[in-house]
């Protein structure tokens, strides 16, 4: 085990999935634990040791608390340290996360736009779940962010998610130092399909697209925008439940979905959704298939950070106290 005063600026944080008292796992942690056969369900960005502190972006946003030992031993955090980080300068990626943070980025209910990230854009193909249980989620999850941005407190904000952040101000400090870029294997890289074999859900989409001949004929065919306006409709069961649902199925191998037109017009409307959050222009099927290539090729998960990254060390975990107050 580590303690805080062993850890340095520019340490990579990854949380074990939340619990309560009684030590029963967050639903939602453990679906994203699941999805990404993974032990942990949050990152952070550790910023600096006197005081000590971190960076992280949660339920009230991107902020910065105040940090100490003997936290919560339900949920154990593990720490990644760049290789050579002895001698390396990390102070661009500090200022990357000070930067972001004076930039007010908020993201509401992250944990849960995370989880549709994680079904679009990931391989879940080790796991079973019922169509209408994915499509469940994916209508909840694109409602929810369609509140965000029809929320004027949000406009011209562009969030992100935990592990994102953290993956982004190593990206950006990469720009005065090369070498202080994360390299993600089997993370960073886009997926392609091979012998027409779908992959991801985005790989689904587009397939079931080109065979339904309702991709683009064109590179500029207009996408259908009255689509995503009736993203509200036909939501039977509630977040929680739906949660659940997909908890069981998986432990009760519940048959893999299938291509069809409700899956596809899931996909495209949290595809279409997501994009108008992050201020992406979506002009056509082309567009919102390159910007979801885009997102996907850099799309980080909590449990990328934690075991993914081939140019950094994996120094054990800690309990740690995470100051409720925000510090900036």
């Amino acid at each position: 085990m580590l303690n805080v005063s062993k850890l340095k600026a520019g340490d990579i944080m990854s949380f074990d999935g939340e619990r309560d008292e009684q030590g029963n796992l967050d639903p939602l942690s453990h679906l994203i634990m699941i999805l990404t056969d993974s032990e942990v369900s949050h990152g952070g960005l550790y910023i600096q040791e006197d005081p000590p502190a971190m960076a992280d972006a949660a339920l009230s946003g991107l902020h910065a608390h105040l940090v100490a030992d003997k936290g919560n031993p339900l949920r154990p955090v593990h720490i990644c340290r760049l290789k050579m980080a002895d001698q390396l300068d990390l102070t661009p990626v500090i200022e990357a996360a000070e930067k972001y943070l004076k930039d007010d980025l908020v993201y509401p209910m992250p944990d849960l736009i995370l989880l549709g990230m994680i079904l679009v854009y990931k391989n879940v193909s080790h796991v079973s779940l019922k169509q209408k249980v994915i499509i469940g989620l994916l209508k909840i999850i694109t409602a929810k962010i369609k509140s965000i941005l029809e929320d004027k407190k949000y406009e011209g904000k562009h969030p992100m998610i935990c592990s994102e952040f953290v993956y982004q101000c190593y990206l950006d400090a990469s720009k005065k130092d090369p070498r202080l870029k994360l390299i993600l294997k089997n993370a960073d890289l886009q997926l392609s399909l091979r012998h027409r074999t779908s992959i991801t859900l985005l790989d689904h989409y587009i397939d079931y697209r080109f065979s339904q001949q309702k991709f683009f004929a064109s590179n500029e065919e207009p996408i259908e925008k009255s689509l995503f306006e009736n993203v509200n409709e036909d939501i039977e069961e509630n977040e929680s439940q739906l949660i659940q649902m997909a908890i069981k199925g998986i432990h009760d191998k519940d048959r893999l979905f299938g291509e069809n037109e409700s899956l596809s017009l899931a996909v495209q409307n949290f595809l279409i959704a997501e994009q108008e959050l992050r201020g992406k222009p979506i002009h056509s099927f082309k567009s919102l298939i390159d910007n979801a290539k885009e997102q996907q090729a850099f799309f980080v998960t909590p449990n990328d950070l934690l075991c993914h990254i081939s140019n950094a060390d994996n120094l054990g975990k800690l309990d740690i106290y995470r100051d409720s107050n925000k510090l900036r």
